[in-house]
């Protein structure tokens, strides 16, 4: 009876010595996994994101577009003949003023002038040049008419002129200046103030080559 007792003793030691080893092991295995997946997490990061882009900075990088000079829109018909407008530019004594520029080709003026059968295309490019010729006297009546202008030399009126003569519109020729005249009663010489009145005339006139040059680029 005691050796039984005895042995049923050391098998429940036994078993709970071996209950008690189990159990860490569990705990152990427990705690590995969450580990495990924190290492899979960190080694799994997301790629950097770039920070996108402001409307404002892609405007700054974007060139500003210019606007482009639009053309003169030439009138389909004009209001006055070639030779009403060659007369009312004459008149504004700007310049020497010549013929309608036409690009007509050397035989068509082989017979001591224009030969008849150049006369029908002669006449289309005048009537053409017209719609070009009455703008540029318009400018000029309206610069004629402005009363501030900023002033100008006889040679900056000179590149001027070369200016509006390289529009072939018209044929440009030199600048118009006042000359006073020699008085016999200033021993010949011009009398005191004709000379300020022809130069202040003259800066005038040069002032207005200019601004005319100027305005008349839309023409081209």
């Amino acid at each position: 009876m005691t050796n039984k007792l005895l042995f049923l003793s050391c098998v429940l030691a036994l078993l709970g010595s071996l209950a008690g080893c189990k159990a860490p092991v569990a705990n152990t295995e427990a705690q590995d996994e969450p580990v495990t997946q924190q290492s899979r997490r960190e080694t799994e990061q997301e790629p950097e994101q770039q920070p996108e882009q402001q409307p404002e900075e892609q405007a700054e990088q974007q060139p500003e577009e210019q606007p482009e000079q639009q053309p003169a829109e030439y009138p389909k018909v004009a209001e006055n003949t070639p030779d009403e407008n060659l007369q009312a530019l004459e008149a504004l004594s700007l310049f020497d003023v010549g013929e309608i520029v036409l690009d007509l080709p050397s035989e068509a003026l082989q017979c001591y002038g224009l030969c008849a059968a150049w006369k029908e295309e002669a006449d289309a490019q005048t009537a053409e040049q017209n719609l070009r010729l009455e703008p540029l006297v318009a400018l000029a009546e309206a610069i004629r008419d402005t009363a501030e202008l900023t002033p100008a030399t006889v040679d900056e009126a000179k590149s001027a002129l070369e200016a509006l003569d390289a529009l072939r519109i018209v044929e440009v020729g030199e600048l118009i200046v006042d000359v006073p005249a020699n008085e016999p009663q200033c021993y010949n010489l011009p009398c005191s103030g004709a000379q300020e009145a022809a130069d202040e005339a003259n800066a005038r006139r040069a002032a207005e080559v200019v601004e005319l040059a100027a305005r008349a680029k839309t023409l081209e």
